[in-house]
């Protein structure tokens, strides 16, 4: 998280605002890599980590687009943030990384992921008839 906030404070810093296109390539390679990698590991974390991450995002292009908030300041039903990912056609963090996950849980499934294969399969002994106190006294 710190890391993500460090790096949008230095796009944001750096470039102007009419540079919009370049910031958003640099949030692509700098912010929203270290945001998606290994997302499907950190999926079930608290609510809050998720809402953080959101926000990193939510702040990017509130700093591209539209600018500040209308009326109160607080965006209850997420309409303008919706029409900020669309302009630029993004989806959520949350939606990425769910897609994220069923596409590498599919690889598992079909075999194609790199050490998936270890990931399905059990280890069994050679001789299935030997119980595991017999085991045990085998190494014994």
């Amino acid at each position: 998280m710190a890391k993500c906030r460090r790096r949008l404070c230095a796009i944001k810093g750096f470039f102007p605002r009419r540079f919009g296109s370049v910031k958003q390539l640099l949030f692509n390679s700098l912010v929203r890599s270290v945001m998606d990698y290994a997302s499907s590991c950190w999926n079930s974390t608290s609510k809050t980590l998720q809402r953080q991450l959101e926000t990193i995002q939510k702040k990017f292009l509130q700093s591209i687009r539209l600018g500040s908030l209308l009326n109160d300041g607080h965006d209850r039903d997420f309409k303008q943030y919706r029409s900020h990912l669309s302009e630029v056609d993004w989806e959520p963090v949350w939606e990425r990384r769910c897609k994220g996950i069923l596409l590498n849980a599919f690889k598992i499934w079909a075999g194609v992921f790199t050490g998936g294969d270890s990931i399905l399969k059990k280890k069994r002994w050679k001789d299935s008839s030997i119980t595991r106190s017999q085991a045990k006294e085998m190494v014994v």
